[in-house]
C-alpha cells in the first residue's frame, strides 16, 4: 500500500481505535488479581491502558487547532521524521524507540520525580514532573496529549516502584507513534 492511500489511511485509523478499545480491558486487568508482575507485562499494559487518553487528547487537539485556524504546530521530530531519507527515518526511530525512552524515563520519573515527591510532595511532585515533561515537548497542541502520558509515566512508576514498565510504555508510545506517522505519511501531520 502507498503511504497516505486510502485503504492504508482505514488500516491504520482500525489500528488506532482497536488500541484504544484495549483501554478498559488492560486497565482491569491492571486491577484484577491475576495482573502480571512482570515489568514487561506490566508496561505494556499501560501502553494500552494510556492509548485512549492520549489520543482523544491528541484528537482535540488537532479540533482545536482547526477551530482557531492554526497550522497545528507538530513537534519538530515529527516533522524531520516525516522529511527523511529511509536511513534517517531507522536512526529517528532507534533513537526515539531505544535510547530516549530510558534516558527521559530515568531523567524525568527516577530521578525528577523522585527529588520533587520527596521535596514538594505527592500531587506536587508528579503535577510538577508531568508539566516540565510535557513543556519541553515543544508544541503547544502536543503539550496536553504528552501530559496526559507522561501523567500516566509518573502513576506507573508510583504504583509499580520500577522503571522498567514506563521505559516499556514509553517506547510503544513512540513507537506506535512513528508507525502511523511511516504509514500515513506527512499527511498525518495535518490537523
Amino acid at each position: 500500500m502507498i503511504p497516505g492511500s486510502p485503504a492504508l489511511v482505514r488500516a491504520v485509523s482500525v489500528a488506532g481505535w482497536t488500541l484504544c478499545a484495549a483501554c478498559i480491558p488492560a486497565m482491569l486487568w491492571l486491577r484484577s488479581r491475576r495482573a502480571p508482575s512482570s515489568p514487561w507485562a506490566q508496561g505494556i499494559l499501560r501502553f494500552l491502558a494510556i492509548w485512549a487518553p492520549v489520543a482523544a487528547t491528541s484528537w482535540l487537539m488537532r479540533v482545536a487547532s482547526r477551530l482557531a485556524g492554526s497550522d497545528g504546530a507538530v513537534q519538530d521530530v515529527l516533522v524531520r521524521f516525516a522529511a527523511a531519507s529511509p536511513w534517517t527515518k531507522i536512526g529517528i526511530a532507534a533513537s526515539a524507540i531505544l535510547l530516549m525512552p530510558v534516558l527521559e524515563e530515568w531523567v524525568f520519573r527516577e530521578r525528577l520525580q523522585g527529588w520533587l515527591v520527596r521535596t514538594l510532595g505527592l500531587r506536587r511532585g508528579i503535577a510538577l514532573t508531568v508539566a516540565v515533561f510535557a513543556a519541553l515537548h515543544f508544541s503547544w497542541t502536543a503539550i496536553p496529549p504528552i501530559a496526559v502520558l507522561a501523567l500516566g509515566l509518573s502513576l506507573a512508576r508510583l504504583r509499580t516502584g520500577r522503571l522498567l514498565p514506563c521505559i516499556v510504555m514509553h517506547s510503544l508510545y513512540n513507537a506506535t507513534s512513528l508507525s502511523f506517522l511511516f504509514l500515513l505519511g506527512s499527511s498525518a501531520l495535518t490537523p
